[in-house]
């Protein structure tokens, strides 16, 4: 995991992302922190009259906010890798080939609760990113300052753990970070087999196994991150999950839009990639 890419819009949330990213970066050796940002091909006045601006001289604005965004994160003397890159067009084309072509490991995004809805950076974009299955995302909650990774948790329904646990990347977390993982689970019944088959799967990182009370899902693991000191969450996206209920307005507030830790979203799909 050596590749880290910050879209930005230049909004304080999308900087405050950019800024943990370069933190998260540090902490691990040979990484890189890639800013992406795309522009519209066309720039348009208040009134709605298309401009007389051509493509190079917006890529050329794109890649001064882009370049003058990195001097304020390398301003405290960060020795960490940052590139940028801008294109025009379609933010998802780009961030897709974007991925590919750069060997990105993982988006790192931020969210913001006041409006992340209505603007498709931070909140809409973020939700098909995960359910797009291209690459891990990490979303980093609003004005979320970088600490140090020493305690992670991993949300699991304890239900076809073969096909449906990240190991790969458990693994390279705990090794990384030097900890352990805690396995939470929320509520009801759960097979014993597969927790055991669990324990046997991350047994390198000694897993400690919570079970929540509670009919809800975010409450529950949302307190247990912040009475713990979780720095780190990771979640599987599977179909039709949790997470498609859990960026509906209903569960917004309690969960994505006001965690204290960030969320680390995989698809299922991605489980059996090989990390490290």
């Amino acid at each position: 995991m050596k590749t880290f890419l910050v879209p930005t819009d230049f909004s304080d949330t999308a900087k405050n992302a950019a800024q943990y990213a370069l933190h998260f970066s540090e902490s691990i050796p040979g990484s890189r922190v890639v800013l992406f940002h795309t522009y519209d091909k066309h720039a348009y006045g208040s009134d709605g009259t298309p401009l007389q601006v051509d493509e190079v001289t917006e890529r050329n604005i794109a890649m001064a906010a882009l370049a003058n965004h990195r001097a304020d994160l390398l301003s405290g003397g960060s020795s960490a890798s940052v590139e940028i890159i801008a294109h025009g067009g379609d933010f998802t084309e780009w961030l897709e080939q974007s991925v590919e072509e750069l060997k990105v490991d993982l988006i790192i995004m931020g969210i913001n609760e006041s409006n992340a809805l209505d603007q498709f950076l931070l909140g809409s974009a973020t939700l098909r990113l995960i359910k797009k299955h291209i690459c891990p995302v990490m979303i980093i909650p609003e004005n979320l300052d970088f600490e140090q990774i020493g305690k992670i948790a991993y949300a699991s329904d304890l239900e076809d753990i073969e096909h449906t646990t990240p190991v790969s990347l458990l693994r390279y977390l705990c090794s990384t970070f030097k900890t352990n993982i805690n396995v939470v689970h929320v509520g009801g019944y759960y097979n014993p087999d597969e927790r055991a088959a669990l324990a046997l799967k991350l047994e390198d990182c000694q897993p400690e196994f919570h079970f929540l009370d509670g009919k809800e899902f975010a409450r529950p693991l949302n307190h247990f991150a912040e009475t713990n000191g979780v720095n780190l969450l990771v979640m599987v996206s599977r179909q039709h999950d949790f997470f498609e209920r859990l960026f509906k307005k209903s569960h917004t507030q309690i969960m994505a839009y006001h965690s204290t830790v960030p969320i680390l979203a995989v698809h299922e799909s991605l489980c059996d990639v090989q990390i490290g």
